[in-house]
């Protein structure tokens, strides 16, 4: 039951100054995006009494005046730094649809949607990203917008069927995740374009989620930047105040599952937050493996050694971006901020094999065999070889002869087939 419980650890949330600087945003943008917004059926009634009581003599606006542009704002910081939870904790303030059946007396049956949470697609397709914009309608209202498109359709139409979606229901807010995504895509202009017409026209608000470098890409994108900064931008600190991280670490570490209490709670809140370097994501993280790795090996209660050895493993991937953030090294940073928790396993052991590979010297004077075979592997490999038939053939070139130099393996190689590791790569040689 303790093991099972420890995921409450990651719904520790704690309120700054950015949710509630956002928070006020929405409250204001949406008041002004919905002001004398008025549905088609109930707007035409409107107009022609309206249109009569002129006629009377008494002039008077028969239809609303409305904002020449819509809001939208940027919320911006590093993989970790909470933006999405932060997101995620505003929009739960606010209903995400409005089921309607009257609007100023007259009978009006609509959903309102008030707001539409989607993350961009990592290759940056436009399409892609409308279709998950049409996909959260068709989620919630039990609609067929996506399959109503054409399988032919090309990015146009999806963005018009977007549009279209979003005047019928009424779309006050829609929130794009990870944007750091289309900004850098070849269809960036299109995206973007689309946000700034719609921005133009008043259609919705847009609050753009992403990395720092988001920010500097959408300056040289968009064509009216005045649409994109109307307000404000939400910059999540790099490095949390102190008193924040202290108040961070005491409410995540409130939640402990160990039999005891910790002895020193200070030193435990300290050591949480050096090993996770004041990041949201990172304590979290750190405290949910010491809390598994203390259960596991019967610790009665948790303390700094226990939190450290925890996160040596897991943490060993990211510990070139948690020591930057430890250092506030801002060279260092420049190198992760547009790295997603998600994918920084990945992208590290690429860099570790393009390295290796990029040190790899084909000399006779490599005496180890097993670092011979090794980078022999490598090698052959950048050849187009498999990893099974490559590691056969250099087996099978070691056993009959370990001082064999590695130039001489990836000669043969050169000379043989892929497919012919093993006793036929000895006679091709």
């Amino acid at each position: 039951m303790r093991l099972l419980s420890i995921e409450r650890i990651s719904r520790v949330l704690v309120l700054t100054g950015a949710h509630l600087k956002l928070i006020d945003w929405i409250h204001i943008s949406l008041r002004h995006r919905y002001r004398g917004l008025i549905p088609t059926r109930s707007l035409r009634e409107s107009a022609q009494k309206k249109y009569a009581a002129t006629q009377r003599g008494a002039p008077c606006a028969i239809y609303p005046v409305e904002d020449s542009h819509a809001d939208c704002i940027s919320v911006l910081g590093i993989s970790g730094a909470g933006k999405t939870t932060t997101i995620k904790m505003v929009l739960s303030m606010f209903p995400a649809i409005i089921e309607h059946t009257e609007f100023m007396g007259v009978s009006a049956r609509f959903a309102q949607v008030v707001w539409i949470f989607v993350s961009c697609p990592s290759n940056g397709s436009v399409s892609t990203l409308m279709k998950g914009i049409l996909h959260w309608f068709d989620l919630h209202l039990g609609t067929h917008y996506v399959e109503e498109v054409k399988s032919s359709a090309n990015t146009g139409d999806w963005i018009q069927a977007v549009v279209v979606q979003i005047r019928r229901h009424l779309v006050g807010l829609i929130v794009i995740d990870e944007i750091q995504f289309a900004v850098k895509s070849a269809e960036r202009a299109d995206l973007m374009g689309f946000i700034t017409s719609l921005l133009n026209d008043g259609e919705c608000l847009f609050v753009l989620v992403g990395t720092p470098d988001a920010g500097e890409m959408i300056k040289r994108t968009v064509r009216n930047l005045r649409r994109v900064v109307s307000r404000t931008y939400i910059p999540l600190d790099l490095f949390p105040a102190p008193e924040d991280a202290m108040r961070l670490a005491s409410k995540i570490t409130a939640i402990d599952f160990l039999p005891e209490e910790p002895r020193n709670k200070v030193s435990v809140n300290k050591a949480l937050i050096e090993v996770g370097a004041g990041s949201p994501a990172f304590m979290k993280l750190a405290w949910s493996h010491t809390q598994y790795a203390g259960d596991r090996a019967g610790e009665t209660y948790v303390t700094p050694a226990l939190i450290r050895s925890a996160v040596e493993e897991p943490f060993s991937l990211v510990e070139g971006l948690l020591g930057a953030l430890r250092r506030k090294d801002l060279v260092a940073l420049d190198r992760y901020r547009d790295t997603a928790i998600a994918q920084i396993e990945d992208i590290r052991e690429k860099m570790a094999v393009e390295q290796s590979r990029s040190r790899l010297a084909l000399t006779a004077g490599a005496d180890d065999v097993v670092q011979k075979f090794s980078r022999c592997v490598e090698t052959i490999i950048n050849l187009g070889w498999t990893q099974i038939d490559a590691e056969a053939f250099v087996r099978s070139k070691l056993v009959s002869d370990a001082s064999m130099p590695i130039a001489s393996i990836v000669r043969m190689a050169l000379m043989a087939k892929p497919d012919d590791s093993g006793s036929t790569g000895a006679s091709a040689a």
